[in-house]
């Protein structure tokens, strides 16, 4: 597979307390990509330890990488890059003059898969971490809002093909979210390229 070079629009979303940039239509194969990562990657459902209790994710992932990644009590050991996903974190990197060495990847089979607001800050990121996240599939919204100042928030609909990038200071100032979507929707997929330390 193949993707066309880099000559995409690029967004600034958010400059105070970090920056995060949008280029739509990143991916022009996105449809293709998907296929790929529901025929190559195995996904499971993982439990965390929240208020004394063992709880479902509502989702489910598959981490790629180097290194293994710990997040909410839970410890995620590297499964080894598909010839996919490291085609996809080349591009990035080449176009985005920016080094990953790891990649988790979420299932959102229907509306009724999210993730809660959390920032990305754990330690092995680093202290500034940049994220490069992938949508493939059903469009959903991607809610951020800042941790302080409780009137700052964006909203933005990502769709198939859509590279978002947060970095800078970003994951101390704000949190991001996929929340519910009631509707019936088909299967999305989000890979979250990192680097691990």
């Amino acid at each position: 597979m193949q993707f066309s070079f880099f000559d995409k629009k690029r967004e600034i979303l958010i400059d105070h307390d970090g920056i995060v940039e949008y280029y739509p239509q990143f991916f022009d194969a996105s449809e293709e990509l998907f296929q790929k990562m529901i025929t190559e990657v195995k996904f499971s459902q993982n439990t965390i330890k929240m208020w004394g209790k063992e709880l479902s994710l509502p989702r489910l992932e598959s981490w790629f990488g180097e290194k293994a990644y710990t997040y909410s009590g839970l410890t995620l050991k590297p499964n080894p890059w598909t010839p996919s996903i490291f085609l996809m974190k080349e591009h990035i990197e080449k176009n985005l003059s920016q080094h990953f060495n790891s990649c988790l990847v979420n299932l959102y089979r229907t509306g009724e898969d999210y993730v809660g607001p959390h920032a990305d800050d754990e330690k092995e990121l680093g202290a500034e971490p940049c994220i490069a996240s992938v949508s493939l599939g059903a469009s959903r919204k991607f809610l951020m809002k800042h941790r302080y100042e409780k009137d700052r928030q964006c909203e933005i609909l990502l769709s198939s093909g859509d590279l978002l990038v947060m970095k800078g200071p970003f994951q101390h100032f704000w949190v991001h979210s996929l929340p519910k979507m009631k509707k019936e929707m088909n299967p999305r997929i989000n890979l979250t390229f990192r680097t691990i330390y």
